[in-house]
């Protein structure tokens, strides 16, 4: 069996785009010394290509075996948010290369973001001035009204809102165990929101009526919010 350090510089230099890999050996590693992690957390190893002062990966390696939904989550996640923002996620987040698993541990390889965590920088030369936390905000502000721009995606004449609330309730079984009762609730749930959108077409207070509710408004699901229909859901459950 290959040394761990050996098994991932496989994995990344066996990384291409298209035609092309990414990266060229001597490939080299350098692990994230800090004692104070919990139990809970990744180990994170830096990967460095060739000669080069800065990281270009970063591989996460759950402490226990069976925290690697957490990496498959934000593995997803990544991914989700290169698909919508395309080439210009770049400047945001990391990029996901790859999500295996070496010598029964799973591995996540995303590329690296020269950065310092914000929960570490000193809260005297940087929370305690009102000018670099002005900034940062005015900052994340800017990058967030991006993101939204990038990923909006305008509804066509002939389109029509779908539900992916089936989608998003699978995801969250995945996060969380769920009792007998909260999985009755959310399958109950889940044919709630259904039956609400087999009537999309009619107005909100038409589509209530169908369930012996009674609401002024004209609006129609293609004007509501995630969170708004979920609500309506919920008063309509018995």
């Amino acid at each position: 069996m290959k040394p761990f350090l050996d098994e991932l510089s496989t994995v990344a230099l066996s990384l291409a785009e298209g035609e092309s890999k990414l990266f060229s050996p001597p490939f080299y590693w350098v692990c994230l010394a800090n004692g104070d992690a919990d139990f809970h957390d990744n180990v994170i190893f830096f990967g460095f290509a060739g000669k080069q002062t800065d990281p270009v990966l970063v591989a996460k390696v759950p402490r226990l075996a069976q925290n690697g939904w957490m990496l498959k989550t934000e593995y997803d996640h990544l991914v989700e948010l290169w698909r919508c923002i395309g080439p210009e996620a770049v400047k945001y987040v990391p990029k996901p290369h790859a999500l295996t698993s070496l010598e029964e541990r799973p591995v996540l390889m995303i590329s690296y973001i020269p950065g310092e965590s914000l929960t570490r920088l000193s809260r005297k030369s940087f929370w305690g001035d009102r000018g670099k936390v002005a900034a940062l905000a005015k900052e994340a502000a800017r990058a967030l009204r991006d993101l939204n721009r990038l990923t909006e995606t305008p509804m066509g004449a002939d389109e029509s809102l779908k539900a992916d609330f089936q989608t998003k309730a699978d995801k969250f079984r995945e996060l969380f165990k769920l009792a007998a009762e909260e999985e009755r609730a959310l399958a109950e749930l889940i044919k709630t929101v259904n039956n609400l959108f087999s009537y999309r077409r009619k107005t909100l207070g038409n589509i209530l009526k169908k369930f012996g509710q009674t609401i002024q408004s004209n609006k129609r699901l293609e004007e509501l919010s995630g969170d708004e229909i979920i609500k309506i859901a919920k008063q309509i459950i018995p």
